[in-house]
């Protein structure tokens, strides 16, 4: 009718999917602000220095407005709110993506809630720990020393620190029982070194095998780029990690590592978890509680879930595939599959926590080339500390990429 309503210093367009609507969306919508669509005007300019957030309880901060009559386009789409951080949840492409477990043989608390992975060559996941770059894994189901299934934050250090043996005990020491060590993490070799030296910022014992079956005792310093001790404060202690073994490697679908981590097939006398009290010294096997503090490594479905696939071969297609069928050099039809896998090495293997449960001996390793394999514990491979973060600890700033990663706090009663 000719005029218009003074609307005050701040107006905003709200959108759903990139259609228009009236209203905010609910807490209870299962949307999230998409940060990255999302912008201000001023004077019908963007302004790129004004920051828009959306909390837990649906309440939008807009920061560094200075200037008056300002429009705000917020776009929602589908997501979850992370440890206080909304993140959206993709289907195609890098991103963070909802993972189901219907077709599981476990049991039914590890099913009921769905987990959510980062996956593709380069999603967002940089998240700024210990001082340092690490990567957010995914939003993960985990069992705590209470037997209850909750999730947690699980990051992977960006870089290894080294190439080491799993483990390389003498026949007769600890659970060896041969001369290439043992794949019972609870007293290997590795295990006390993540969580003694490294954990402790010390100067110890490590082990790398100097050439084929045998294996040297080194000295590892990491004074200056151990955990800190406010990184130590954001790590979960409190977690029972899965020592199920898996038994092959051809044929072995994603959901089938999936379920071998969490069963309880190993190699007989060995522990199906590790936890504080069983955590045993990898010279002597005693158990030592103290050891435990949490810094393992990945899982061979961590490794697969990590893929977005591409357009050969998409997300749903890749994860059908037996893992072996990866390997970009004897199925070059399928490297979408670990092309797209932020989690494949560039070069050379990593390995993983998993043991081989037909073998005192062997581990489950990623290789370069895509695919998983097994090798003797006592190889020298890459080293990637994994760790959860505490359910206290929340994503206060930054957008995950390299350049401005997620920055996280403690947040204290």
């Amino acid at each position: 009718n000719g005029t218009i309503e003074d609307i005050g210093d701040l107006s905003f367009v709200f959108y759903t999917d990139g259609e228009i609507q009236k209203e905010m969306p609910s807490e209870s919508s299962g949307l999230v602000l998409d940060e990255e669509q999302s912008y201000c005007m001023v004077n019908g300019e963007k302004d790129k220095s004004i920051q828009i957030t959306l909390t837990e309880d649906f309440t939008v901060q807009v920061s560094k407005m200075s200037n008056s009559r300002t429009k705000c386009n917020l776009y929602f789409v589908k997501g979850i709110f992370m440890s206080g951080k909304g993140i959206p949840v993709v289907n195609n492409g890098p991103g963070l993506y909802e993972v189901t477990h219907e077709e599981s043989t476990l049991d039914a608390s590890w099913k009921e809630t769905s987990e959510y992975r980062y996956a593709g060559s380069d999603p967002n996941n940089y998240i700024w720990f210990n001082n340092e770059l690490w990567r957010i894994i995914g939003l993960v189901n985990v069992k705590t020393s209470s037997e209850e299934i909750q999730q947690r934050i699980k990051i992977i250090k960006n870089e290894d620190i080294g190439i080491y043996s799993w483990d390389h005990k003498i026949s007769g020491q600890g659970s060896s029982i041969s001369p290439y060590g043992s794949n019972d993490w609870n007293d290997s070799q590795l295990m006390n070194m993540l969580n003694g030296i490294y954990y402790n910022n010390q100067t110890g014992e490590c082990w790398k095998e100097e050439m084929y079956n045998s294996s040297t005792q080194n000295t590892c310093d990491f004074t200056s780029t151990g955990i800190s001790d406010a990184a130590k404060e954001m790590i979960d202690s409190n977690i029972i990690w899965n020592l199920g073994g898996a038994e092959g490697v051809l044929g072995y679908s994603l959901q089938r590592y999936y379920d071998s981590e969490r069963n309880t097939t190993v190699v007989a006398n060995r522990q199906t978890e590790w936890k504080k009290e069983n955590t045993k010294d990898a010279t002597t096997g005693t158990v030592t509680p103290e050891l435990f503090n949490s810094i393992g490594l990945i899982y061979p479905s961590d490794y697969g879930y990590a893929t977005s696939g591409g357009e050969e071969k998409n997300r749903t297609a890749c994860l059908s595939l037996s893992i072996d069928q990866w390997n970009i050099n004897k199925n070059s039809l399928n490297s979408d599959c670990a092309e797209n896998d932020w989690l494949k090495p560039e070069n050379g293997y990593l390995w993983t926590l998993t043991p081989y449960s037909k073998d005192a001996q062997l581990s489950y390793n990623v290789h370069y080339m895509g695919d998983i394999g097994t090798d003797g514990a006592h190889t020298s491979l890459a080293i990637y500390p994994t760790i959860y973060l505490k359910s206290s600890v929340y994503i206060i700033n930054g957008t995950g990429k390299q350049e401005n990663p997620f920055q996280i706090a403690r947040i204290i009663n």
